[in-house]
């Protein structure tokens, strides 16, 4: 079989939503973003629960300090160093998990191997 010219424009699967973890950022699938979105919420909380090693996103009211913003880029930036150390996290590779919606958060659970 030889080879087919491919669509500029290739169609996506339904996925899930999730989150990579990556040197200085949080980049969010195009489904977290929808999700995020259609949420309303415009603000985001980062929580970290050490306890469970769970990771949240919550919505943030106005005028809240801590909150980020997402970007066009679908990323939320935040301090690097003192995330990792937060999370005890002492590898630099990107880790992605899925982000499941929970009340009124979306959560994801951070593999024990992150280390």
């Amino acid at each position: 079989m030889g080879y087919e010219v491919m669509p500029n424009q290739m169609p996506f699967k339904e996925g899930r939503p999730s989150i990579a973890i990556a040197r200085g950022k949080l980049r969010l699938s195009r489904h977290a973003v929808k999700a995020v979105r259609e949420a309303g919420w415009e603000r985001l909380l980062i929580l970290w629960d050490q306890e469970t090693r769970k990771l949240a996103i919550a919505r943030a009211e106005r005028g809240d300090k801590r909150a980020c913003q997402l970007n066009g880029q679908r990323v939320l930036r935040f301090p690097e160093a003192s995330f990792r150390r937060k999370i005890g996290q002492s590898t630099t590779k990107t880790t992605t998990v899925e982000l499941v919606k929970e009340g009124d958060m979306f959560v994801a659970q951070l593999p024990a191997e992150l280390r």
